[in-house]
């Protein structure tokens, strides 16, 4: 496990559900001290978010609910707090979010997945659509499948690696994430989510042609990759001012 050099931090973890707590176990293994912070949660510390709850936490990272995240966000950046944002299904509001994280001049690191795993596999993606872009042999699909808690659908993770798919070879313009009751378009890139059982998060690209198929998985074991990444990602936000995606953390730990 990478080391923590960014010394001693009090974290505030809004959303104390399994996420939350898988957080907490891995932020005091590494010397943090944490707050946990939740509405519905009898267990956590603080049953709602104020400046009682947050005092003195150097960063907060937040896996709630995508109805409550943009709500959050506003509450913690008008407190100067710098943030973590794990919850997904609140992207359409992403060019608002900056706004405020600007405006409020605090630091803030977003994903739809915080698995460093899987942001590496982002760029194994990402050179994989290089490499088939001009080769028509071969058709591209995808497909996501995650636990029965999960709320959204498709997953940011999937979404996330269509758009690199379809960025990358020229003759996809176009992803249908719902179910297909005809041919694909020729131009188009179906990508399937299943949900179900206790998977916490399989993503799979096939290239596949007449002669062979070539796959692409990523597949998620526990939570504790997630909340690493979450963990690292609070480390790496911590004295920073800004807008920041997963991309800048990766650089930072692969040295780019």
């Amino acid at each position: 496990m990478l080391n923590n050099e960014c010394g001693y931090m009090r974290i505030a973890i809004v959303g104390y559900g399994r996420m939350g707590h898988e957080i907490e176990g891995l932020a005091t293994g590494r010397g943090h001290e944490c707050v946990t912070i939740d509405t519905s949660n009898t267990d956590a510390r603080y049953n709602e978010l104020s400046e009682t709850s947050l005092k003195g936490c150097d960063v907060c990272i937040d896996f709630t609910q995508p109805d409550s995240a943009v709500t959050n966000i506003e509450m913690m950046a008008g407190l100067g707090k710098n943030m973590v944002v794990g919850t997904t299904g609140w992207y359409r509001r992403l060019p608002y979010v900056k706004e405020v994280v600007l405006d409020n001049d605090v630091g803030f690191l977003w994903s739809p997945n915080f698995s460093i795993g899987v942001n590496l596999y982002f760029r194994l993606v990402e050179a994989a659509a290089k490499l088939f872009n001009n080769i028509d042999d071969y058709d591209i699909m995808g497909y996501e499948i995650h636990h029965n808690g999960k709320v959204d659908s498709p997953s940011g993770t999937a979404i996330k690696i269509a758009n690199i798919l379809i960025e990358g070879i020229n003759r996809k313009n176009k992803v249908e994430y719902g179910m297909l009751n005809r041919k694909p378009d020729p131009d188009e890139i179906h990508f399937a989510s299943v949900r179900g059982g206790s998977n916490p998060g399989l993503h799979t690209v096939q290239f596949d042609s007449p002669f062979d198929t070539i796959e692409m998985s990523h597949q998620n074991r526990s939570r504790k990759g997630l909340a690493l990444g979450a963990v690292l990602g609070a480390e790496f936000i911590k004295d920073r001012k800004g807008f920041y995606e997963i991309e800048d953390l990766i650089d930072s730990l692969i040295g780019g």
